[in-house]
């Protein structure tokens, strides 16, 4: 059962919170007190918050930024609930590392949508945390014995390529199968530049990827199109093989459904800052475009609020590219 924390100073919005929620199976806590909550937070370590701005005291930004710093608490995801329009305050919750805003009047269904796809975002994270983690104990471990190591890595539903010190492909696990154009025993032998079915930038990035040191290396965003036309989203983190070190290890996370949540809770964020008539409409279909490609973007030098909205928006849309 996933656990919610509220954190709001009126009682008649605690209580019509905490019905909405227990009702569809969540447990829920509860508290008006900032201070008392960051403890509750610490202690119980639930899978969502939901956190008033407007407080006395210690205001939701204040509580933000601390369970932000904590590391007990800085994953879990907070979601500020506010009467609060302005835009400036909106973008200030993003900066200090909230995933969403709700508004008052609470719309019982909204808030119900919204709860669910972060919690499923979430959960997505650490299954992928975690089948790293074991990935990394497990490649640990082996230090001699090769086959082994190849019929672990056969077992994770995580894509892996192993290529030696000239970048040929020497293992392909069987969940690489999603790559319809990567055949494992057509791609033995091949550079990988040649098997893998990414763009040419895609390509280049992970290329300067494999050059920098190992501590410096961060996961690869990468976009794929198979035969049916069914795209997906993939990360890829680059490791050197611990018993060859002059070999890489390629790891692909499909992160596919993260992507789709997130798209959906943007678009509807963003439509709702931004207002959703034709001109509107056209001005997405440009920034759309513009997201999806690789050039600089100049905004004018006089920085208002409708020039913020904009950068953020173009901002969030081009991450997912």
């Amino acid at each position: 059962m996933n656990t919610i924390l509220i954190i709001d100073d009126s009682t008649e919005n605690l209580s019509l919170l905490f019905d909405l929620l227990t009702k569809v199976g969540y447990k829920v806590l509860s508290t008006s007190d900032s201070h008392k909550a960051i403890n509750i937070a610490t202690t119980a370590l639930p899978q969502l918050i939901l956190l008033d701005i407007l407080m006395p005291e210690f205001n939701g930004f204040e509580v933000c930024q601390q369970l932000k710093s904590n590391p007990r608490t800085q994953d879990i995801p907070i979601i500020f609930i506010t009467g609060l329009t302005e835009t400036h305050e909106q973008i200030k919750g993003f900066e200090l590392g909230a995933v969403d805003y709700i508004t008052k009047p609470i719309q019982p269904e909204k808030l119900l949508a919204r709860v669910a796809s972060h919690i499923k975002i979430s959960q997505l994270q650490e299954q992928l945390q975690e089948r790293n983690h074991q990935l990394e104990a497990q490649a640990a471990s082996l230090t001699k014995n090769r086959n082994d190591l190849l019929s672990i890595l056969n077992q994770f539903k995580v894509g892996t390529i192993i290529t030696d010190a000239d970048g040929r492909i020497i293992f392909i696990s069987e969940s690489c199968i999603t790559f319809e154009a990567l055949n494992q025993n057509k791609a033995h032998g091949q550079q990988w530049e040649d098997a893998l079915p990414f763009d040419i930038n895609e390509k280049e990035q992970l290329r300067l990827m494999m050059k920098k040191p190992a501590a410096l290396r961060t996961p690869v965003s990468l976009t794929w199109q198979n035969q049916a036309g069914q795209h997906y989203w993939l990360e890829c983190d680059i490791r050197n093989d611990p018993r060859e070190p002059k070999q890489h290890i390629f790891y692909f996370y499909d992160k596919s459904e993260v992507y789709h949540l997130r798209n959906q809770l943007s678009q509807t964020h963003y439509g709702q800052m931004v207002g959703n008539s034709e001109a509107m409409l056209q001005m997405y279909e440009t920034f759309e475009r513009i997201a999806q490609g690789f050039w600089p973007v100049k905004f004018p030098y006089v920085w208002s609020n409708g020039c913020r909205i904009w950068f953020h928006y173009l901002f969030k849309r081009s991450e997912i590219y």
